[in-house]
């Protein structure tokens, strides 16, 4: 295979799987054929991996979070780890609509609370929602904001 052939599988050609991996998440320029700019730039959408990372740890069970729950949209993952005698439940939103939204989610165990938020948005990187709103009824409603990522933490 002609090593200059490689790259162009990385083209619009490709759109929904380039959209959703590469160019919303990772900069690179398209053109790079023509260009010679193979210089690769990290975006805010990078920090997707962070958020698995950071709370969907290895050894976690993924739950389901049906897609006809969510706005169109709007994906989300969710998962549960043991760690002791506590468990952690972190469920991850990925907002790529233009417009915001309110999430009403179930605190998933008797006695759990939220621990934390994390919004990853154009403006922000890594920001440590506060103050975390309150639970009513074993019910917390967070707002997720346009184009962004969102983490809640839930302990039990």
């Amino acid at each position: 295979m002609d090593h200059h052939h490689v790259p162009t599988v990385l083209s619009d050609r490709a759109q929904p799987n380039f959209d959703i991996c590469v160019r919303q998440r990772l900069a690179i320029d398209v053109d790079y054929n023509k260009t010679q700019d193979y210089n690769f730039y990290t975006t805010k959408r990078a920090f997707m991996v962070k958020h698995f990372s950071y709370f969907h740890r290895p050894g976690s069970v993924r739950y389901d979070v049906p897609q006809a729950q969510l706005p169109f949209g709007v994906n989300a993952v969710s998962s549960a780890q043991e760690t002791g005698e506590k468990s952690t439940w972190s469920v991850l939103f990925m907002n790529n609509q233009t417009t915001s939204f309110e999430m009403s989610l179930q605190v998933s165990c008797r006695g759990g609370k939220l621990a934390k938020i994390v919004e990853t948005t154009n403006e922000n990187d890594w920001k440590n929602v506060s103050p975390l709103p309150e639970a009513k009824d074993g019910e917390v409603v967070l707002t997720v904001p346009n184009e962004s990522l969102v983490t809640a933490q839930f302990t039990c």
